[in-house]
């Protein structure tokens, strides 16, 4: 038996050792190991490197979740470049803990996931749905106003006061509404207010029941009644639009001119003249005021206040003013119109509708105040474009829908808000995760990294979450892509032609046979082939066997594959028994099946590893010398010599052969 070194082995030493464990020496003969192979390698000569996505002894050991699917190192299963998302270790093997995902497991669920589960360990999506308040893949969004529960579907009442609370609905009630938690009951017949604590008067007008919202007598009070809410009575003489105040004394004499100097008059609804309007005062310096005194004074009042004074430490020019100062009225003449509401000489015309409180000048009909969203002296005039309110002071939004303005009375925009505004007004922006006219429209979901869309066109600026596609996100990818803008191919390798999942490229119901790992990418590990790669290669196979259907060129001296367990047949030898034996083997026996030689020699003058070589007798003179040559023959080559019997070589003009030893 020939000694191999250096870890080789085979005829003559000229094949080199696999990868043996620790360095142990092969067998001489065959090459195998004998033991086992070092991590990352299999097979008998331990010649074969784990194939993509295996590792550690005999491979056995399937690669972890390596970043961006690079290979693991072969023999210990480390991943040198970092872990996918989702995953972390030095081997990519566990999954983030439980509320973090993402690279490196760098990122916190939002916490709100159904059942208080756990987002996906990847890409922190809540697979389950959210609990109730929040919405959205990642359980990140809170309902919007107006909104509240699972998935924010539920509306909140229309008693709610503002926005009820975005988990249970609960909420303050508004004017006119009722019912705890949720103020969905409307006030019922003769109550208003905040959770309906107030009674209606009963001094509407036709014994109407009042508005459950403010409890106002929409259709008016009962005479002799006023108020908001018809609660005060009238106990004298009616209110009315005064035009004119007429003044006389009794006597005309200086004297009481002066006692009348620095007078005032007030026009009130009450006794209380500082709760009044100033409609004259007597300001004079020079002239004294006339016995005979009229003014002009249009107000709505009740009262009609004269009021003089003279105080105490002030300086009063006696030229003007007496003291004390003393009322020595005759008459007081208050002209106007006892109704509201009407003017003219017989107080028969009414006042325009849009006079703030229908009150006008009795005398010309002007509107002594302009209801909201009017102008002009008869506020006969719409607020101009863009204004609207009391006195037209306030600004509209500017964010209607179809660039309309918006009403000159209400303020608001009659036929809804553009793209990215909502409420009465349009004056506030869309909430994230809402976008479109009014706010309508819920974005997709899937914008890149929980990134809300964009308030007014619901495109996702900064792109789409992977697996996603198209300007609003809302488009998953076309089956066979998957990933970030759906540019990954699919392996093409997931079971019943199916295609893989569009964020993550994971066959969900596994691979077609002689594929592994979630996305089907990787072939079976070297020696084990079809569904699941469960199957076993035929020891026997010379190589690794195919990965789908496990077929394979068998080793010299097997046959029929996949399982190469047949013999080869007599007369047959080597890979697939697809050699011929020799027919000159001694005694007629048949070659050796593995290599075709003939193992007790050959027949006649047959020679030769597998006996395919003649050896014809030369007819030529044999000299035998005593030197180191054995045959000698001088002259001509011998007819039949063959180079594998005899050896020539040329000294001079002498032709030698020299028979080899080797087949002595």
């Amino acid at each position: 038996m020939t000694e191999c070194k250096n870890r080789t082995y085979g005829l003559k030493c000229i094949y080199k050792c696999g990868h043996c464990l620790n360095g142990v020496p092969c067998d001489v003969e065959t090459g195998s190991c004998g033991t086992e192979c070092d991590p990352g390698y299999l097979g008998d000569l331990c010649d074969k490197a784990c194939e993509n996505g295996s590792y550690g002894p005999s491979c056995n050991f399937t690669c972890g979740h390596c970043l961006n699917r690079e290979l693991c190192d072969k023999g210990t299963g480390m991943c040198s470049t970092g872990c996918d998302p989702g995953y972390f270790g030095d081997r990519c093997h566990e999954e983030c803990l439980p509320g973090m995902f993402g690279t490196n497991c760098s990122y916190f669920c939002s916490g709100h996931c159904s059942h208080n589960e756990s987002c996906y360990h990847v890409d922190g999506i809540c697979k389950i749905g959210c609990t109730a308040g929040y919405r959205g893949n990642y359980c990140d969004i809170v309902c919007e106003p107006g909104f509240y529960g699972i998935n924010c579907k539920e509306k909140c009442s229309k008693g709610c006061q503002d926005s009820c609370n975005r988990i249970d609905g609960f909420c303050r009630c508004n004017a006119g509404w009722t019912g705890f938690p949720k103020c969905n009951i409307e006030c019922p017949s003769n109550f208003f207010g905040i959770d309906c604590r107030h009674l209606c008067s009963d001094h509407c007008g036709n014994n109407d029941t009042c508005s459950g919202y403010y409890g106002t007598c929409d259709g008016g009070c009962q005479e002799p009644f006023i108020g908001r809410i018809c609660d005060h009575q009238i106990r004298a003489q009616g209110p009315g639009t005064l035009a004119r105040i007429i003044l006389t004394t009794r006597f005309g004499v200086e004297r009481q001119q002066r006692h009348l100097a620095g007078f005032s008059l007030y026009i009130s609804n009450t006794s209380r003249r500082e709760e009044g309007f100033l409609c004259y005062k007597d300001l004079s310096t020079l002239e004294l005021p006339d016995l005979d005194f009229s003014t002009r004074c249009i107000k709505y009042g009740r009262f009609v206040i004269f009021y003089n004074e003279r105080i105490g430490q002030t300086f009063y020019s006696s030229s003007r003013y007496e003291n004390p100062a003393l009322t020595e009225l005759c008459d007081v003449v208050v002209r106007g119109c006892y109704q509201t509401g009407v003017y003219g000489y017989s107080c028969n015309i009414n006042c325009p509708i849009n006079c703030q409180g229908r009150r006008c000048d009795i005398v010309n009909g002007y509107c002594l105040g302009c209801t909201e969203g009017w102008s002009g002296s008869k506020c006969n005039q719409a607020c101009p474009s863009g204004w609207y309110g009391l006195e037209c002071k306030l600004s509209c939004s500017g964010n209607c829908r179809y660039s309309d303005t918006c009403n000159h009375v209400t303020g608001r925009c009659d036929r809804g808000c553009t793209s990215g505004w909502k409420d009465y007004y349009c004056d506030k922006q869309c909430d994230p995760g809402t976008y479109g006219p009014n706010c309508e429209n819920t974005c997709s979901g899937h914008c890149f990294n929980g990134t809300s869309c964009s308030i007014v066109t619901g495109n996702c600026d900064n792109g789409c979450y992977p697996g996603y596609t198209g300007d609003l996100c809302d488009t998953e990818c076309l089956p066979g892509y998957f990933g970030m803008r759906c540019r990954d191919n699919c392996s093409g390798h997931c079971l019943h032609n199916q295609s893989c999942h569009h964020v993550d490229g994971v066959c969900k119901n596994g691979c077609t046979a002689g594929y592994r790992d979630t996305q089907c990418f990787n072939i079976c590990t070297p020696g084990f082939y079809g569904m699941k790669c469960k199957e076993t290669c035929s020891h026997r196979c010379l190589e690794i066997c195919n990965h789908i259907d496990g077929f394979c060129s068998c080793a010299p001296g097997w046959m029929e594959p996949p399982t190469c367990n047949t013999e080869c047949p007599d007369g047959f030898f080597g890979v697939d028994c697809g050699f011929q034996c020799s027919d000159n083997c001694v005694n007629n026996e048949t070659c050796n099946r593995f290599e075709g030689t003939c193992d007790r020699g050959c027949q006649g003058s047959y020679s030769g590893l597998i006996c395919d070589h003649q050896v014809f007798s030369p007819s030529f003179k044999v000299l035998v010398t005593y030197k180191e040559v054995d045959c000698e023959h001088e002259g001509p080559s011998p007819a039949g010599s063959h180079d594998g019997l005899l050896e020539k070589w040329k000294e001079k003009d002498t032709l030698y052969w020299k028979r080899n030893k080797e087949y002595i």
